[in-house]
C-alpha cells in the first residue's frame, strides 16, 4: 500500500453541528474533501431550527448522534410508530447513522429497528476484583 492510500485509509475528518451555521463554506469544503476521496461525517448531530436540508448540501458519509436523541427523532411515542420522514431523508442520501452513548444491548436492538446501523458503546462492565 502506498503512502497516499494509507493516508486516505487512516485520515479522519469530521464536522460538528456548530459548523452548519456556515453552510456555503461547509458545502464547498465537503466537495473538496470528497474530490480527494476522503470520507467525513457530522459529529454531535442535531437538526437545527432551519431543518435538515443542509444534509443534502454537504452529503456526509455518516451522522453521529446521541442514542436518546436518535430515539426521540426516529420514534413517535404517541403513535408508537417510527417517524419515516427522517429515516427516508437519511436513507435517500446514503448516510449511515452512528448512535453513540449506548448503555445496553436492548438499546442497540431498538436503534437497529429504527434504522441506525453503527454503534458506539459507553457501557461499563460490572466491577470484578483483580486477582
Amino acid at each position: 500500500m502506498d503512502r497516499d492510500s494509507e493516508t486516505k485509509l487512516y485520515s479522519r475528518r469530521y464536522l460538528t453541528a456548530k459548523h452548519i451555521d456556515y453552510l456555503q463554506s461547509v458545502a464547498s469544503l465537503s466537495s473538496i474533501v470528497k474530490m480527494f476521496c476522503y470520507r467525513f461525517g457530522v459529529d454531535h448531530f442535531t437538526i437545527p431550527a432551519s431543518g435538515a436540508q443542509y444534509l443534502q448540501a454537504i452529503r456526509p458519509d455518516y451522522i453521529k448522534a446521541n442514542s436518546a436523541y436518535l430515539q426521540d427523532m426516529m420514534f413517535d411515542h404517541d403513535t408508537r410508530k417510527t417517524q419515516e420522514s427522517f429515516n427516508n431523508l437519511i436513507r435517500s442520501l446514503g448516510i449511515s447513522i452512528v448512535a453513540i452513548n449506548i448503555e445496553d444491548a436492548k438499546e442497540v436492538e431498538n436503534l437497529k429497528a429504527l434504522g441506525a446501523d453503527r454503534f458506539q458503546w459507553t457501557h461499563i462492565a460490572q466491577v470484578t476484583l483483580l486477582q
